[in-house]
């Protein structure tokens, strides 16, 4: 099943407004000056800290810090150490983030990188709901991530500079209760293999692929399942 012209006419115009968003506000670091793709480490690293984090005790910690090892998991990557906490992301005091500290220090001890979800597991803007979802930390924010992450890489799962629509799909799928009815695995596939086998056939890696159904259609599908697809 290929998207119709209407779920394109709609990305487009998410794709805008997210551009009208940041086009608003000047000044805003880049993340990826700061924040490191896992991708580009891959190659290059075998053992890393894992982290997550959630602002509110009602949302599922537990999913957010599953699903992280088990993406890592998959690419043979060994968590040496795991924290896990309910923090908001824009504080940078031991007292206000001990899990995030923890895992620092941990860095620092091991130099290994840090890998989170993404983005916003990591810092987060103060004016992220005051203002509006796509509101990205300012140069202050930065400076203060920086200051207290001082000689550790900290690495997304999903690129660094990833939009809050990305990150809510993401999110979305690790609820255990998403209300709605949702969509059939058989359903699913047929939607989603040919995109599948078109990036294939461009050279792309099953990792690379998900990423990009995650970027396109907001669906989360892991890269064994793209592979099973692919080779059966």
């Amino acid at each position: 099943m290929q998207p119709t012209r209407r779920m394109r006419r709609s990305l487009r115009t998410k794709e805008r407004r997210r551009q009208i968003a940041r086009e608003s506000i000047s000044g805003i670091p880049n993340p990826n000056d700061y924040l490191v793709s896992l991708g580009k480490l891959l190659w290059t690293v075998d053992a890393v800290i894992a982290y997550s984090r959630v602002s509110d005790a009602r949302e599922d910690l537990d999913a957010h810090q599953r699903w992280l090892l088990l993406a890592l998991d998959i690419f043979n990557i060994e968590v040496l150490d795991s924290f896990a906490g309910v923090e908001k992301g824009y504080h940078f005091t031991p007292e206000l983030r001990p899990e995030f500290y923890a895992a620092v220090e941990a860095s620092r001890r091991h130099r290994v990188p840090i890998v989170t979800l993404a983005l916003s597991r990591a810092v987060r803007s103060r004016s992220w709901r005051i203002v509006n979802h796509y509101a990205e930390p300012s140069v202050d924010e930065v400076k203060e991530f920086k200051r207290f992450t001082r000689g550790v890489t900290v690495a997304t799962w999903l690129r660094p500079d990833a939009d809050y629509d990305v990150e809510h799909a993401l999110f979305s799928n690790l609820k255990e209760d998403k209300g709605g009815r949702p969509m059939r695995k058989k359903n699913r596939r047929e939607w989603l293999q040919p995109r599948a086998e078109e990036l294939k056939a461009h050279g792309k890696s099953y990792r690379a692929i998900s990423l990009a159904l995650l970027d396109e259609y907001k669906k989360v599908v892991a890269p064994m399942t793209i592979h099973g697809w692919l080779n059966s």
